[in-house]
Formats: C-alpha cells, structure tokens, sequence
C-alpha cells in the first residue's frame, strides 16, 4: 500500500474529481425531479374524487349482484328511492310497536264523595216535601241565640255618667253663652266709652288750642299797647277763672317742657 502511494499522488486527480462533483450534482437533480413527481402526483389524488361507497345491504339474507359501473351511474336514483323506503318502513314499524303502549287505558280517576244534600222538613201548609231520609255528615251549627243576660250593673253606671255628662256640658255651654253675651256687652260699652273718651279730648284739645291761640294774641297785642294797658288787660284777665285758665294753657304753650320733647 505505501510503495502504491507515491504513484497515486503523481497522478492527475483534476478530472477525477471534476468527474465526481458531476455524479454527485447529477444524483442530486435526479433526487430533486423523483420527489417532485411524487409530490405532484399526491396532489393529483387528493384533487380526484373519491368513488361513492355503495349501500350496505340492510338485510342480511338480501345480496346486492354485481353490476357493472354503467349501469350504477344510470340508476342513482333508484338507490336513494330504495334507501328512503327502508327509512320509511322502519319507522312504520317502530310507530307500530309504540302505539299499544300509548293506547293504554289510563286509570280512572277517583271519584269525589258527593255532598249531602240539605234536609228538607214538613211544612204544615199542605204542600208536597221531599221527607225522604237522608244522611247528613256535616254537623248543623246552633243558631246564634240572642243574648238574653241581664245588663251588668257597670254598662248602667256608665249610661248615667255619660247622661250627667252630657247634661252638664249643656249647662256649661248655656253659662258660656250667657258670659259670651255679657262679654260683648261690656266690650261694646267699652268700645263706646274710648270713642267719646277719643272724641271729648279731641273737642278739648281744638278748644284749649284755640284758647291758647286767642291768648296768644291778645298777650302780642298786650305787648304792643302800653304797659299801663297791659297790666289792666292782666288783672282783667286774672280776674274771672276762664282768664286764669287761659294764662295756664298760655304758660303752658309758651314754656314748653324740655322732658317731654
């Protein structure tokens, strides 16, 4: 093997391996074009249409014979109609079979216990009545009886206090009424009595103003005159009580009082 290698290396491996890289490139294209037929042709059988599967027969006994692929593409129809018949019958028989158990009696019902009927009793008018006997399970309830107990002592003492009551309330309203009279009465002569109380010191008070103001000039024209006529018209005027009440209302009117203003 050594002695051989020298003769290896002397040779020219160029075209050796120029040779191989084109099987290799060669192998691998024809790799490349195989998968791409298969997957190609993958794709043409899922596009295809699959092939209707037939009916299972429905029975075991019935066969199907076989028939060629014309005349099954001719009769599809027959096979649905077929098909739909079967689904038919088997309902049929299934409706069949429930129906007596629906048509069942059903259990009567229990009867209620009739309500007896009222007695009817004999009238002594002369008229036919049903006196016929008959059974009553109701038990009759006594009539309500009028209460024939004697009033308690108490229910009485109660009426006559509530007539005392009642009796003096009246006389306290006729009291009322009377004092209401009385009231007005009073009210009336008061209200009178303040009018003219209202009235005379009005009257009194245009009087004295007029007094005063009389005084009031014949005391400017006083002044005026002599004091000789003065003091005459003075001692005249004091002289009488209508003169001297003239000088007080007009001390009054001319020293007015610093208190009340």
């Amino acid at each position: 093997m050594l002695p051989q290698l020298p003769l290896i290396l002397a040779l020219d491996l160029g075209p050796i391996i120029q040779v191989i890289f084109f099987l290799v490139i060669l192998a691998s294209g024809v790799a490349k074009m195989f998968r791409e037929s298969k997957e190609v042709q993958r794709r043409a059988d899922q596009q295809r249409p699959r092939p209707r599967p037939r009916p299972q027969p429905l029975d075991d006994d019935v066969r199907l014979e076989p028939v060629d692929a014309g005349a099954a593409r001719q009769r599809p129809q027959e096979n649905i109609r077929s098909e739909v018949e079967e689904f038919l019958r088997r309902v049929g028989e299934e409706d069949r079979e429930q129906r007596p158990a629906r048509q069942q009696p059903r259990p009567q019902q229990r009867q209620r216990p009739r309500q007896p009927q009222i007695e009817l009793i004999e009238d002594d008018s002369g008229f036919d009545v049903d006196n016929r006997p008959r059974q009553s399970h109701r038990k009759q309830r006594p009539l309500s009886q009028p209460d024939s107990r004697p009033e308690p002592a108490r229910v009485h003492q109660e009426s006559v206090a509530e007539h005392v009551s009642e009796h003096m309330k009246q006389g306290e309203f006729a009291e009322r009424a009377s004092h209401l009279g009385e009231v007005v009465a009073h009210s009336d002569e008061r209200l009178e009595a303040r009018l003219h109380q209202k009235f005379d010191h009005g009257l009194g008070s245009l009087s004295a103003r007029r007094e005063a103001r009389e005084a009031a000039d014949l005391a400017t024209k006083s002044a005026q005159a002599s004091p000789t006529a003065l003091a005459d018209s003075l001692v005249e005027l004091l002289s009488t009580p209508q003169g001297v009440q003239q000088a007080v209302i007009l001390s009054e009117v001319l020293n007015r009082p610093a208190d009340r203003w």
